[in-house]
């Protein structure tokens, strides 16, 4: 009784192993039984590279870090968009901007791969800020107050997926030091801004693609999506210096986390295919399951510069982020204050 019971024990210790193991599994791929006869190959050798090449191409192999890349990326792409650091406007300013950010290695997208590598997500946004003293005297204290709002939703098509951003935007701004004239320059005195961001960016397969790892060929439908989204209180110290037509401005911030995450769920199945004797013929089928969310809660530092081109009441800028969390972004734009 004694060994059965000990037997009972082991076995189900086993099983559970063998749950939790084939539950770890993202991938699995299947070959038919007769496929060393079709081929003359080895099934074990070539199924082992397709399932490491659907990891490679999906970014599947350290999904974790992949996920908390597109994370920050998503948080860093609309820093800024929503703030004018350089012009101080008499009575209002409206623009727009379009701009992007990484993570990782998530600019560009090594050759033959189907997705980034890391983390990578791109903003476009309509802002308008309105000074709190427009109507007021010029020398008014309540000139110095600057209230600013931005927003905008955008789909775009990256063969063979379809991404999705959206962002919105409160901020309040304030000259703690007034801006000086100088005869040919201006100094714009010392300003802080805080307020309230949100950015999200989903990327999602919408279109049948073919994975081939040389002898296979495997043809996924399903979903693919990843989803991140990041809400955030910024607090930034900024300065800035024009002569005659052109600016430079710069300054330093904290983003006090609210929430982020980033999101992955995947679930495709297809066919494999091999050619055998000149003719494409169907050897197996391949599955790949997954579910995983990662969770931002960190406090940033960032760094942030830019240059404007003033004409007449219009201006056109380019504005740069860099942070402590390896997350860098770069949007430009045009904006018209009076």
């Amino acid at each position: 009784m004694r060994r059965m019971l000990q037997r009972c024990l082991i076995l189900g210790w086993m099983g559970l192993l063998s749950l939790s193991v084939a539950s770890a599994q993202d991938i699995e791929v299947l070959l038919d039984g007769d496929f060393q006869n079709q081929t003359g190959m080895n099934p074990n050798t070539v199924k082992g590279e397709l399932e490491g090449l659907i990891s490679s191409q999906l970014n599947l192999e350290e999904q974790t870090s992949y996920l908390t890349q597109m994370a920050k990326a998503s948080a860093m792409a609309g820093r800024g968009m929503g703030v004018d650091y350089m012009v101080m406007p008499k009575r209002f300013v409206v623009g727009g901007s379009v701009g992007s950010a990484a993570n990782g290695a998530g600019l560009i997208s090594p050759s033959g791969e189907l997705m980034p590598q890391g983390g990578f997500a791109w903003q476009f946004s309509g802002m308008a800020g309105l000074n709190l003293g427009a109507l007021s005297m010029k020398d008014n204290f309540a000139r110095r107050f600057v209230l600013f709002a931005n927003a905008m939703t955008m789909n775009r098509s990256r063969d063979p997926f379809t991404t999705s951003s959206s962002n919105l935007g409160a901020h309040f701004q304030v000259r703690v030091i007034k801006p000086k004239k100088f005869l040919t320059a201006e100094w714009g005195g010392l300003a802080v801004t805080g307020g309230y961001e949100r950015a999200t960016y989903s990327m999602a397969l919408t279109q049948s693609t073919m994975i081939e790892s040389g002898v296979l060929q495997w043809e996924p439908e399903g979903s693919y999506t990843i989803t991140s989204v990041s809400e955030a209180v910024p607090i930034e110290v900024s300065t800035s210096l024009r002569f005659l037509f052109l600016g430079v401005y710069g300054g330093a911030a904290v983003d006090v986390p609210l929430s982020g995450s980033g999101l992955a769920e995947v679930s495709l199945d297809g066919d494999i295919y091999t050619d055998v004797n000149g003719n494409s013929v169907n050897v197996g089928r391949a599955t790949v399951g997954l579910d995983n969310e990662v969770l931002m809660e960190d406090f940033v530092t960032r760094f942030f510069t830019g240059i404007q081109v003033k004409l007449a009441v219009a201006h056109a800028y380019t504005h740069f982020n860099v942070s402590t969390d390896k997350s860098v972004g770069l949007h430009m734009g045009v904006r018209v204050g009076l």
